[in-house]
């Protein structure tokens, strides 16, 4: 009989995030939540070439190898060439109320929200047909 190895490297999926209810205030995204919209698609643990994220005070940022434990979720370094299906995660800040939203569009139809100039990292975007 043959045991399989879940840490193994291949096995590292890319996994759903979902927006999380409240954007204000703790994670921005939830992994395997199942409700709403599909924000975006990233690894739960680290790989080869990636780079974690996390909050860092209010923001979500990319941080060290040795903070990867408490990441979020890891993607593509924002100054990596990117793969072939993935785009940029940029942070949008609402100066007034210091509220940041986080999305793979280059605009946020939101009123007073503007996009940081470099982008946090590269994911997988969600397709119309994995939200069905």
């Amino acid at each position: 009989m043959y045991r399989l190895d879940l840490s193994a490297p291949q096995l590292n999926l890319p996994v759903a995030f979902y927006r999380a209810s409240e954007q204000g205030a703790g994670r921005p995204f939830v992994a395997r939540r199942r409700k709403g919209a599909i924000a975006l698609f990233a690894l739960e643990r680290a790989g080869p070439r990636t780079v974690g994220c996390m909050r860092d005070g209010k923001a979500l940022k990319a941080v060290p190898p040795m903070l990867n434990g408490l990441a979020l979720l890891h993607a593509i370094p924002a100054n990596a060439k990117p793969p072939v299906g993935t785009v940029p995660l940029y942070e949008f800040l609402d100066e007034k109320s210091g509220m940041r939203e986080y999305s793979t569009e280059r605009e946020l139809n939101r009123e007073g929200f503007l996009r940081s100039a470099d982008p946090i990292c590269h994911v997988r975007i969600a397709s119309q047909r994995s939200q069905e």
